[in-house]
């Protein structure tokens, strides 16, 4: 299983983002992002949906470790 923090820096490479490029991609603080990932916060729902949509995945993939399938409940975003 993936946690939040790996599940985000392996969508960002997959994009070829860098930290800075997915923070104004997302319109979420660059400093957010990078805490994000070194897994000192956890996105409130608002960020989470941001950074969900910025890169091509669902919440559900995000939040919850168990799921592998980054395409998992995208249906449901829209």
């Amino acid at each position: 299983m993936k946690s939040f923090k790996d599940k985000i820096r392996e969508c960002r490479g997959k994009l070829g983002l860098s930290q800075k490029e997915l923070a104004e991609r997302s319109g979420i603080g660059y400093r957010t992002i990078t805490s994000y990932e070194s897994g000192q916060r956890f996105p409130q729902p608002a960020q989470l949906y941001k950074l969900a949509k910025a890169l091509g995945v669902s919440t559900d993939y995000l939040r919850d470790d168990s799921i592998e399938d980054p395409a998992y409940g995208l249906d449901r975003m829209e």
